[in-house]
């Protein structure tokens, strides 16, 4: 029979629900972006804080609960362990040991006070994994960018390279960073590019001497982020190292100026800065650069507006800026700025709606939105754009699925894509060739097809492919 609960006998006393305290708690996210320095939580704004460190950081919390209340929040924390923190004032550890967070990661704290704020109890609730994740190339590898230990034997599944990895980057050539921040390069190294001090291939990863959190490779060129300062090395004929000449280095040489994420192109790139600044250096042909111009830059030069995040390509570039609008610039011959049309922009042009991510590879373009919709659009010769077919398209059109992540690869003769879904699974379309897709064949595919397993980051080159294993 049904029981029948009497408000007038029924008392939870503090957990009831009608509690002030209990009541007044939100789960709300209170997303900080990049942050160094003093920052504040604000409790006001949010009980879930959400923030990446790019170089030291002190903090205090505001607006916690009168003295006889109570609260918790969460810290999401990305590269909390690359730099310095120093935690609220009366923050107690388990142990009273700080905890030793992640290189390069997310590590998720949870902090909770009984005294309105004047004390802390610290804790991990989730902490990256020490041990990484496997990672798995496929592709062309005539020039070692396989890292597999051999040269001009292409791979058209999936192979593992030994060792635990955490982010991977590709161009011409290839990096890795491991979860502790140890940096690793193989591949193509005529031009320096490994930053070995020399000009000799490697077909094996080699470690660059640091600690590093980020990297962004170019034709010939990378640009790595150590902390907050960048560094760089390879060709340089261009200007494309930002280091104020055009002279080509082997070694790494740091580009002047703290900086929060990297970005490398064909022959350009460019950084942003923890104001959420944009800087971009190079060949401006076709306007890349976006400053109005066609001029070369050897030294950053800033790019109007408040960014949030850029992706470059052969000879564009497309951008978000904080407001999550989407802008694009530069060589437009294959409709891959995404306006309708096929004339360069030489400045950032807005394309309509509101945007997450972006992605360029090549003359191609790709952009999700925050619902896990992905749209594509520029150069489709080989149907590197997923629609079924092989034509160009000049304005953005809708992929069908939903999407967490996406890398476009090539050039303007073999371009290809590779998709992450929401579920971890792996899709791939575009060109074959040399088996860059990792289906076993070299066949070309105008619409995506899975490959198997299920993964947790993908990156793409100019003729080879790696995922890391979820």
């Amino acid at each position: 029979m049904p029981i029948k609960l009497s408000a007038t006998r029924l008392d939870l006393g503090t957990a009831r629900l009608d509690n002030a305290n209990l009541r007044a708690y939100s789960e709300v996210t209170n997303a900080l972006g990049s942050v160094s320095g003093a920052t504040t939580i604000n409790l006001a704004l949010g009980s879930i804080v959400t923030a990446t460190a790019t170089a030291a950081v002190t903090w205090t919390v505001t607006n916690p609960p009168s003295s006889s209340g109570y609260c918790a929040f969460t810290l999401v924390l990305t590269n909390g362990g690359a730099h310095t923190q120093i935690w609220p004032s009366g923050t107690k550890w388990q142990n009273s040991v700080a905890p030793t967070l992640s290189v390069i990661g997310t590590d998720v704290l949870t902090f909770f006070t009984v005294d309105g704020g004047t004390s802390w109890q610290g804790s991990v609730t989730i902490q990256n994994s020490s041990s990484g994740s496997q990672m798995w190339v496929w592709g062309a590898n005539n020039q070692g960018q396989l890292g597999l230990g051999d040269s001009g034997i292409d791979r058209s599944s999936p192979v593992q390279i030994s060792g635990t990895w955490a982010l991977v980057n590709f161009g011409g050539h290839s990096s890795s960073l491991k979860p502790a921040g140890s940096f690793w390069m193989w591949g193509n190294n005529n031009n320096g590019q490994l930053g070995l001090g020399d000009t000799v291939l490697r077909s094996s990863p080699v470690q660059i001497t640091g600690t590093w959190v980020s990297a962004a490779l170019g034709a010939g060129f990378s640009v790595v982020r150590q902390g907050s300062a960048a560094f760089a090395w390879g060709v340089n004929s261009s200007g494309q190292l930002g280091v104020g000449h055009a002279y080509s280095r082997s070694s790494p040489v740091q580009i002047t100026g703290t900086w929060t994420s990297v970005a490398a192109g064909n022959n350009f790139a460019a950084a942003m800065r923890s104001d959420s600044s944009l800087w971009i250096w190079g060949s401006g042909s076709s306007g890349k650069l976006g400053l109005g111009d066609a001029a070369a830059q050897s030294s950053p030069t800033q790019l109007a507006g408040t960014w949030a995040s850029i992706s470059l390509g052969g000879a564009h570039g497309i951008a978000l800026r904080s407001d999550s609008s989407l802008w694009t610039w530069g060589y437009n011959q294959f409709g891959n700025l995404g306006l309708g049309n096929t004339a360069n922009r030489s400045s950032p042009v807005q394309i309509a709606g509101t945007w997450a991510q972006v992605s360029v590879g090549g003359y191609a373009s790709a952009a999700l939105k925050q619902d896990g919709s992905l749209f594509v659009w520029g150069i489709n010769t080989s149907g590197n754009l997923g629609l079924g077919d092989i034509t160009n398209r000049s304005s953005p059109v809708q992929l069908v699925g939903t999407w967490s992540e996406v890398v476009l690869g090539g050039g303007s003769s073999a371009p290809f894509s590779l998709g992450r879904r929401t579920n971890g699974s792996l899709w791939v379309w575009g060109s074959g060739s040399q088996g860059v897709l990792g289906l076993g064949d070299t066949t070309s595919r105008n619409s995506p097809v899975q490959l198997t397993g299920t993964w947790a980051s993908l990156a793409s080159g100019t003729n080879h492919s790696a995922a890391l294993r979820a």
